[in-house]
């Protein structure tokens, strides 16, 4: 009886360290992808300011 109470909360203790594990493991993944992606936010910025130089270089060669 006692073994068994034993087993469960050491069951139910596992479990919810696989959950929180699994699910900063999940967040820690999203903020890698969101940071290194093309589409942050300050990576839009130097895209554009990227693309108008280019287009600045365009324009010298007419």
């Amino acid at each position: 009886m006692i073994i068994g109470n034993l087993f469960n909360q050491l069951l139910s203790l596992s479990l919810s360290l696989s959950l929180s594990l699994s699910l900063s493991i999940y967040i820690y993944i999203y903020i890698y992808i969101y940071i290194h992606s093309p589409l942050s936010l300050s990576n839009i910025s130097e895209i554009r300011s990227s693309q108008v130089s280019r287009h600045d270089r365009n324009d010298d060669l007419y």
